[in-house]
């Protein structure tokens, strides 16, 4: 993922959890969201705030040449994980946690060769649950194209394995 330069600097945790999630991958193996990790850029970065943008391509659409939701969905999904890193507050989490309830709105459909601006903001963080707001927007013409609700629930772990602590 592109990130600006001060982001390790201002950001360490988000940093670290990009590295986690990013790292090489032995021959023949593959995740399904490493091209989406690759083709993500950090735009901004503030407390409470990660901005990205995303070039949307053809392999992106539903048969309908329009944005598919379920591509759009998944990938507000992975840009709600990295946002945990800036969230300021007493509540500091280990690792972004888990998704546990999305709702998104799809307001504007979007086509490849347009760039999707996700705006992803932190609102509350107790000790094992979250809420983020994010919207996404068409980058070019600043139209609002969906928002999205999601909890995340405390999920802090050792990454590459397959326990999890207590919530």
């Amino acid at each position: 993922m592109k990130t600006p330069t001060d982001l390790a600097d201002n950001y360490p945790k988000v940093t670290e959890w990009l590295s986690q999630t990013s790292r090489p991958l032995p021959p023949g193996k593959s995740f399904w969201e490493t091209e989406l990790l690759s083709a993500l850029a950090i735009v901004e970065a503030r407390p409470e705030k990660l901005v990205y943008e995303l070039k949307l391509q053809e392999h992106h659409c539903s048969q309908y040449l329009s944005i598919h939701s379920g591509f759009m969905a998944t990938s507000i999904d992975i840009c709600n994980h990295f946002v945990m890193g800036v969230h300021q507050g007493k509540n500091q989490w280990q690792w972004f946690g888990m998704t546990s309830d999305i709702s998104i709105s799809f307001l504007r459909s979007m086509r490849a060769g347009q760039t999707a601006r996700f705006e992803c903001h932190v609102y509350k963080v107790s000790k094992n649950i979250a809420h983020i707001h994010t919207k996404v927007y068409d980058a070019d013409n600043g139209d609002l194209c969906c928002t999205a609700t999601f909890v995340k629930v405390r999920a802090d772990y050792k990454h590459g394995s397959n326990t999890e602590s207590k919530l």
